[in-house]
C-alpha cells in the first residue's frame, strides 16, 4: 500500500513534490474514507486520492513519475548494468538543475511492515 511518493528534478517538476495518502487529523469523514494501516506510529491512510490543478500544472508529470519509479524497480535489474546512466528527464528550465540528479522516494507497507525505497 502507497503511503507516500516523492519527486525532484522529473520534467516540469523542479522542487520536491509529494503526494500522500496519510490523511489529516480531522475524523470528520474518517469512517468513510480512511482505514487503519495497522502500525500505530502511522496516521490513518486514505482510501483514495485526487490530483487537481491548473493545466499544464505537473499532474500527468507526477503521475509519469511515479511510472517511471515502478518501471525502473521492477526491470532495471534485468534491462540495466551497474554504471549505465539512467534515461531519466531532468528539468530543464534551469541549468543549475540540469546537471543535479532526479530524485524520487516511495513509502510504503508491505506486509504489515513499512519500507522506504529512494534513488537519485
Amino acid at each position: 500500500m502507497l503511503i507516500e511518493f516523492k519527486v525532484t528534478n522529473f520534467r516540469s517538476i523542479h522542487t520536491m513534490q509529494t503526494l500522500s495518502l496519510a490523511a489529516t487529523e480531522s475524523t470528520e469523514l474518517n469512517r468513510k474514507n480512511t482505514f487503519s494501516s495497522g502500525i500505530q506510529a502511522l496516521p490513518h491512510l486514505l482510501k483514495s486520492t485526487v490530483i487537481y490543478g491548473p493545466n499544464a500544472a505537473g499532474k500527468s508529470n507526477l503521475i509519469g513519475a511515479l511510472k517511471f519509479m515502478q518501471d525502473f524497480v521492477k526491470n532495471s535489474a534485468k534491462e540495466s548494468q551497474g554504471g549505465e546512466p539512467i534515461d531519466v528527464v531532468p528539468f530543464l528550465l534551469n541549468s543549475m538543475v540540469q546537471n543535479s540528479p532526479s530524485e524520487f522516494e516511495v513509502m510504503f507497507l508491505n506486509d504489515g511492515v513499512k519500507n522506504s525505497l529512494n534513488f537519485y
